[in-house]
């Protein structure tokens, strides 16, 4: 069993991950011979929604994820939580499964026990998970299979885009990133029509809802038969998965945008509130690149483009500090200032000696620097928001 309610060292977030669909969800591929076992990759007890109540403990991952589904076995899971370790070191990743095989998308209605029990699932896990540091970071999308004929597929544009706005307001997140991924087209005739009518309706998902994508996994050949993916199939998805989610994560470039982004709102959105309780304001966390709901220490990130300004160690008598600037951020303005006393009311000045020590991912890292031939300095960034 792992324990879920204290997060191991080193360590700031749970992730969690809904995965939602049919029989490719689950996986039917071969076990890899190569067990995981990585205790930051935990899973949720499968349950069947007719098998309640059950074990819904918590383990470290391993396949069958969906351990207990009819015919169980590699699916797109592990190698998308391995992906999204790789991409956030500093967040522990959690699955739950909750995908049915041979289910329809009907089946996913909101009084359907499918719907339900998914829905309670994370419910669960969110409320098991550490208090503040627990999110729903994705719903992840696999299905349309059953639903491969002419009337099942007319219908099926607006049953999914219901589901997604379904799913954002049972977890009170408008943004709730979710990802589908497209089906098989291994059938004949009227059956391998209807896969690419679905496959269309996947693939236009995000022309009709705002932080959704779809995986194209159309190149990928591999098959156990006319639609399931087999082992290397199902585990590019998972890879490709974690590509799509983090395409959507693009930070915005205006403070309001950005509060509503965290979902902060009252005292908590205001510019000067720290609702991590680390004493780091919003407005900073906004300014260099950092999650106000998570705490930070020294916010240093040397090598990343996000952080708090951090000094470094100056040569021929000089004081250097490094800091941040989003140029995309026009509603901000950073300033780096000194003074040569902080007694009293010591006056702060402007700068003038700045150097752009390059550009990562549209961020630019700057190194401001005083001369020291005074005795002493101090520095510090000043940032406001503008019109």
């Amino acid at each position: 069993p792992a324990d879920i309610a204290t997060l191991p060292e080193g360590r700031e977030q749970l992730d969690l991950y809904l995965l939602i669909g049919q029989s490719n969800m689950v996986g039917l591929g071969t076990l890899p011979a190569q067990v995981q076992n990585d205790p930051d990759v935990v899973m949720m007890r499968y349950t069947r929604p007719e098998n309640l109540p059950a074990d819904e403990g918590w383990y470290v991952a391993r396949h069958p994820v969906h351990e207990g589904a009819n015919n169980a076995g590699a699916g797109p899971a592990l190698t998308f939580a391995g992906a999204m370790r790789e991409a956030d070191p500093a967040a522990r990743v959690g699955l739950i499964p909750a995908a049915v095989g041979g289910s329809r998308i009907a089946q996913w209605a909101p009084t359907e026990k499918n719907y339900t029990n998914a829905v309670r699932r994370a419910k669960q896990a969110l409320a098991a998970g550490p208090e503040g540091r627990t999110r729903l970071r994705a719903v992840l999308w696999l299905q349309g299979e059953a639903d491969t004929d002419e009337a099942r597929a007319a219908a099926y544009p607006a049953a999914l885009h219901d589901l997604v706005d379904r799913l954002r307001t049972e977890f009170g997140d408008a943004d709730l990133p979710f990802i589908a991924c497209t089906i098989g087209e291994g059938g004949t005739g009227d059956k391998l029509r209807f896969q690419g009518v679905i496959n269309a309706t996947l693939l236009t998902l995000p022309q009709h809802r705002a932080r959704t994508a779809c995986v194209d996994a159309r190149d990928l050949q591999g098959f156990i038969d006319a639609v399931h993916y087999n082992t290397a199939t199902v585990e590019e998805i998972g890879r490709r998965y974690a590509t799509a989610l983090g395409g959507l994560e693009v930070a915005p470039t205006r403070f309001t945008d950005w509060l509503q982004r965290y979902g902060l709102s009252g005292d908590a959105a205001q510019p000067e509130a720290a609702p991590a309780g680390d004493g780091i304001a919003n407005l900073f966390k906004y300014a260099f690149n950092l999650d106000p709901s998570r705490p930070k220490g020294t916010g240093q990130h040397p090598g990343e483009y996000r952080g708090l300004p951090y000094l470094e160690p100056g040569a021929n008598n000089f004081l250097q500090m490094i800091y941040y600037r989003d140029p995309a951020k026009t509603d901000l303005r950073i300033t780096p200032v000194w003074s040569p006393q902080l007694e009293g009311a010591p006056r702060w000045d402007a700068l003038v000696d700045e150097e752009n020590l390059g550009t990562q991912d549209g961020i630019e890292a700057w190194r401001a620097r005083i001369p020291m031939n005074q005795g002493q300095g101090f520095m510090r960034v000043e940032v406001e928001l503008v019109e």
